[in-house]
């Protein structure tokens, strides 16, 4: 097995790369490593982790400006496309639900019925 390319100053590029809103695939990019090391340098070197998460916190708030840009009607680009973006880079904050997570707060049972119009088969008339 060879001796690991991890450097401590990778814990700058990975902020200034992720700050600009780039993924953790670009950040491999940029080190000249697969996006698997990247994820292995995480794991084994608290310090680049704690860098990568402040670069995609500085990253999403990129993104988050530029869909309020585009929301608004002051900036360009797809409002779509740039959630998506936010989805995957700030994941805690903009990911879907799974379905088999417990609910973010305290919720209330709804029951919906659906009745065809004109038609009275709803069990209470």
């Amino acid at each position: 097995m060879t001796a690991s390319r991890y450097r401590a100053a990778f814990c700058e590029t990975a902020v200034e790369c992720l700050s600009k809103g780039y993924s953790l695939a670009v950040l491999a990019g940029e080190l000249d490593v697969a996006r698997s090391t990247v994820s292995a340098w995480m794991a084994a070197h608290p310090a680049f982790a704690e860098a990568v998460a402040r670069g995609r916190a500085k990253g999403a708030k990129v993104w988050e400006d530029r869909l309020a840009a585009a929301a608004s009607g002051k900036g360009a680009g797809n409002a779509t496309v740039i959630a998506f973006a936010l989805k995957q880079i700030a994941r805690d904050d903009w990911g879907e639900a799974r379905a088999d997570a417990p609910p973010a707060g305290p919720g209330v049972a709804v029951t919906v019925e659906f009745v065809r119009p004109g038609h009275a088969d709803r069990a209470d008339s």
